[in-house]
């Protein structure tokens, strides 16, 4: 827990926030002061509130549970998916059954209860005005006696004050806290959401200049280009003062929804990723998983540490384990050992911040700054910890193939597979995750894995690459790993469909780009979007083009749709994508 409690004074800090201004209405300093040294279990629901009063998003770190909290989350996540889906009877019963099973000393979890409640209630909106004040005061007390500035709010609070000001119509309160919310260095996806919604909503019912409504308008557009967020992005558009640029965006926009039967703009869907948890594990299953993959017996993994049958109830029931002993079985288990943890063992803050830099350089194509900041990483890494060699070496493998700093590093494509089952043996051997039926990934060795697949794919192995493709599949099969694991699954699928396309077989790339299009979970999010547009187009014209040149019809059907990508690209700066448009359009006027 020692990290997670730096990490949040680190970023406390970073944005001026007191201890008592990020743990508010959530729990008092005896509480947060026992999670510091140990002697409270990390409550994930808790520790993802606090992170999402600092602007860190939902999901970023995962953590590993007992069996009972995993189930109440899940039944969480089941009712959000029945509501989204406008499945109400069947949300209700669930919901029955959660009030039964939840904590009725936790007052999140009473707080998502009292506001499941207010779905399902017919009322009016000045009661409905009401109920929703008495939810926010039970974890905002200074609600509406303190500026909302001076407060640090979650995902949560920003949608339930939202919600408050449009029933109320409480402009005040509505202008406060949009000003809090521009005033962000940066949002999380809910936040700015809701800023696009109460934004719509004032331009409603406040009578704006339309100049200072356009103001407005292109802040928050270009913060929702820039974290490539499409919900209520073309009704911002519909109340701004639209330029030719801004209106070809629009009938765009509205025609991708129409031709790939997205709908953005659903207030349920919002309300799914308001309330949504990710990122779990159960740790008794971690425990089994990693255990047999790992050929290790209960007595072998329990030794110096506790008993035997401490670690077969664990495995068994789903418990918990003493934090001290926890972490120290899951070091043995070649993970960081933290209960709430990143797939790093970082000791100070200094070190985090760099390797956050590190993975931004190269992203951005920066590979010689990327290159120091990997040395300075490798100084201070404790390469003794199997987590941590995995990690310099992948990042180190990376940059030796796209630029290595001498001749003797280079990395021929063959080398580069060796050298990456190499890597990915550094924490678990591949004949333990072939031959087990039992299998817990950490994120890099997820990555590790795609890449592997991808890689045999596109060099024609397909033997290699169909033992990949088979073990990431067998490890998504289950319903649970999608819920809590949503954006790690659907990078995979992506990356399939295109692996597939260039493999040539293009329906089974276009089944599996069209079911991630009509997923509704993913149509607030324009990367995979942008890609699976490209990946049905794509597959379109090469089918075709595999045995004779398109006609004249053919490319009536493509271009438009081409085009559609090009300019979605544009909007959203999808580099990757606007690149090969451009690429094909230039190529299909060659071709006239």
């Amino acid at each position: 827990m020692q990290f997670i409690t730096d990490f949040i004074e680190h970023i406390r800090k970073k944005q001026g926030y007191s201890q008592h201004q990020v743990i508010d209405g959530l729990c008092n300093q005896t509480y947060f002061s026992k999670l510091e040294t140990g002697e409270n279990y990390p409550n994930k629901l808790l520790l993802d509130t606090i992170f999402s009063r600092l602007d860190i998003e939902e999901g970023h770190f995962e953590h590993l549970v007992s069996k009972e909290e995993f189930e109440i989350r899940k039944l969480r996540l089941l009712i959000l998916e029945k509501i989204a889906c406008n499945e109400l009877v069947e949300a209700k019963i669930l919901f029955e059954q959660f009030k039964n099973d939840c904590d009725e000393e936790d007052k999140l979890e009473v707080q998502f209860a009292n506001y499941i409640e207010l779905i399902f209630s017919e009322i009016t909106d000045e009661q409905r005005a009401t109920e929703y004040k008495k939810l926010i005061v039970m974890t905002v007390p200074q609600f509406r006696k303190k500026a909302l500035s001076k407060l640090a709010l979650s995902n949560a609070e920003v949608f339930l004050i939202s919600e408050y000001c449009i029933v109320s119509k409480d402009m005040k309160i509505a202008k406060q806290l949009l000003a809090y919310l521009r005033g962000r260095e940066r949002f999380t996806k809910v936040k700015l959401k809701c800023a696009t919604k109460l934004l719509c909503m004032f331009a409603k019912h406040y009578n704006f200049k339309q100049s200072d409504l356009d103001e407005l308008c292109k802040d928050i557009l270009e913060h929702k280009r820039k974290e490539n967020d499409l919900f209520y992005f073309t009704k911002l558009l519909d109340i701004m003062d639209r330029d030719e640029q801004l209106e070809l965006w629009r009938k765009t926009l509205l025609e991708v929804y129409d031709e790939y039967n997205i709908n953005p703009n659903e207030d349920n869907l919002l309300i799914e990723n308001v309330f949504s948890v990710q990122g779990y594990y159960v740790l008794g299953d971690v425990i089994k998983s990693r255990r047999n993959m790992l050929g290790l017996t209960n007595e072998q993994l329990a030794e110096g540490i506790c008993s035997k049958n401490t670690i077969s109830r664990v495995q068994n029931d789903g418990s918990r384990l003493q934090l001290i002993n926890a972490e120290m079985v899951l070091e043995r288990l070649n993970m960081t050992g933290d209960l709430y943890t990143d797939n790093v063992k970082i000791t100070d803050m200094m070190l985090y911040d760099k390797c956050a830099k590190l993975t931004w350089l190269v992203v951005k194509g920066r590979y010689d700054e990327a290159w120091e900041v990997l040395e300075f990483v490798k100084s201070r890494l404790d390469l003794s910890i199997k987590v941590n060699e995995q990690y310099v070496a992948h990042k180190e493998l990376g940059l030796r193939m796209r630029v290595p700093r001498a001749e003797e590093e280079k990395v021929s494509q063959a080398n580069f597979l060796k050298e990456l089952e190499k890597i990915l043996e550094i924490t678990l051997p591949i004949k333990g995750i072939v031959k087990s039926k039992l299998r817990h990934f950490t994120k890099k060795e997820i990555v590790i894995m795609n890449t592997l697949m991808w890689h045999y794919g596109t060099n024609g192995n397909i033997k290699e690459m169909d033992k990949w493709r088979k073990i990431l599949e067998e490890y998504y099969s289950s319903d649970e790993i999608k819920i809590f694991h949503g954006r790690l699954y659907y990078s995979y699928k992506l990356q399939e469909a295109s692996m597939l396309g260039n493999l040539k077989e293009y329906d089974k790339s276009t089944k599996i780009a069209k079911s991630i299009l009509n997923n509704r979970r993913l149509t607030l999010d324009i990367n995979s979007i942008s890609w699976e547009m490209y990946n049905v187009v794509w597959n379109y014209r090469q089918a075709i083009e595999d045995t004779r040149e398109l006609v004249q019809k053919e490319i009536e059907v493509y271009l438009p749709l081409i085009n559609q990508v090009k300019i979605v690209s544009e909007i959203f700066e999808s580099k990757n994508t606007l690149h090969f448009s451009l690429k094909d359009i230039e190529s299909l006027f060659k071709l006239d």
